[in-house]
């Protein structure tokens, strides 16, 4: 019995329905939902907002890149936290803050790591992702620091979810050298800057 020999690289299957790999690129920018440059710039407003008035941020929860803190009665802050079911603890109590560049933000994890921002889509652009728009993926494109700003509507696009890992983990580089995420950072910031400009 012969055995099948298998291609190493599974996203070369995807390739094969395309004459080219440029064919591709479009099918997958044209598959991607980009957030208007209004709501980009209204989401950025608010996140400073809330940073300058001590309000509380979402964030996801990540180890990497952050510096959880607590701000004592005495309106001092701990040094970095350790203790994940303390961290946890005081994000439950609204408690919890993380150091950017010395200034201490206060800030809430996400019950799943995209409640807000489904919230965000089904209240803002009327796209219900759990009950309506299925096999979607909030594919944020600048992985950290972890920020408010990274878990926000500035840094995500909508994916039908078989196309998400060619944004997930830096991004596929196809065979001739582009590479898919940068492709769309660039799509977004240029998107922006004319709409601005």
């Amino acid at each position: 019995m012969s055995e099948k020999i298998i291609k190493k690289n599974g996203n070369d299957y995807l390739l094969d329905l395309f004459k080219t790999e440029k064919e591709l690129l479009d099918f997958t920018i044209k598959s991607i939902y980009f957030v208007d440059n209004k709501t980009f710039i209204d989401e950025f407003e608010k996140i400073r907002q809330k940073i300058e008035n001590s309000e509380t941020n979402i964030i996801r929860y990540t180890k990497k890149n952050v510096e959880y803190i607590e701000k004592y009665d005495n309106g001092k802050y701990s040094r970095k936290l350790s203790n994940l079911e303390r961290i946890k603890r005081l994000s439950d109590n609204d408690k919890l803050y993380i150091r950017d560049n010395k200034t201490p933000i206060k800030v809430k994890f996400d019950s799943t790591g995209n409640y807000e921002l489904q919230k965000k889509f089904k209240h803002i652009f009327n796209i219900d992702l759990v009950n309506e728009y299925k096999n979607y993926t909030i594919a944020h494109l600048n992985p950290n620091p972890n920020r408010p700003y990274k878990h926000s509507l500035i840094n995500v696009v909508l994916v039908p979810t078989f196309l998400n890992k060619f944004l997930d983990n830096g991004g596929l580089n196809l065979k001739c050298g582009i590479n898919v995420l940068n492709i769309v950072k660039s799509l977004v910031l240029l998107k922006f800057k004319k709409k601005t400009l």
